[in-house]
């Protein structure tokens, strides 16, 4: 695979897993108010508003791993953050429900959550840099808007898993545990996206 090639398909693939993570948090929030919060699921506002309060942390990872970019490498930070931001949305699906552990579910939630936010501060600038520093500069335009291709992948690919959970629910019913597979997934893409990441060359612009 020739170097441009490698360089877009590792800033592809950590936005499409961004994006397909963060998603699936609002896309199933009224799954998460019902079997974290133990409330009835028509108001899934205070869920809603946890998801919030670990979204806030993105700025401060984006700091953070934007400094340690600079120091240690485009490529080392992009597999590190989608290594992080993966594993804490896949630990998401394993919560235990409220009816088990009470309000602490909702505990692990926001925990989970900033660690997810804190990785993905960076993700879609440190990525765009990163397209926008490999290969020929006659073609950084072309390279750097692969982040956004992945972004909004990354929504269809979410938009899609969760139509189909849905789906399955209602044809087949008595699944309540359904909507844990959508993050459970997430370490699937992460371990493809890390590989990705991890054999990818260095930003020529770093070297």
């Amino acid at each position: 695979m020739k170097y441009p090639v490698k360089a877009i398909f590792g800033g592809l693939m950590g936005n499409i897993v961004e994006a397909y993570d963060s998603a699936i948090c609002y896309y199933l929030a009224t799954e998460l108010n019902l079997y974290l919060m133990g409330n009835d699921g028509s108001k899934p506002t205070t869920i809603l508003f946890i998801v919030f309060l670990g979204y806030l942390a993105k700025p401060l990872g984006a700091f953070l791993l934007g400094l340690f970019s600079d120091v240690y490498g485009r490529k080392n930070v992009l597999a590190a953050s989608i290594l992080i931001m993966g594993g804490a949305t896949t630990l998401i699906g394993f919560i235990p429900g409220y009816a088990s552990i009470g309000l602490a579910s909702a505990d692990l939630l926001l925990i989970f959550r900033m660690i997810q936010s804190m990785a993905m501060g960076s993700e879609f600038l440190n990525s765009a840099s990163f397209l926008v520093e490999s290969g020929d500069p006659a073609t950084r335009g072309f390279r750097g808007c692969w982040s956004s291709v992945g972004v909004k992948a990354g929504y269809f690919v979410a938009c899609v898993v969760i139509e189909f959970l849905h789906w399955i629910g209602k044809t087949q019913g008595g699944h309540e545990w359904l909507w844990r597979i959508a993050f459970i997934l997430a370490a699937f893409t992460t371990v493809i996206g890390f590989y990705i990441r991890y054999t990818m060359p260095e930003s020529l612009a770093y070297v």
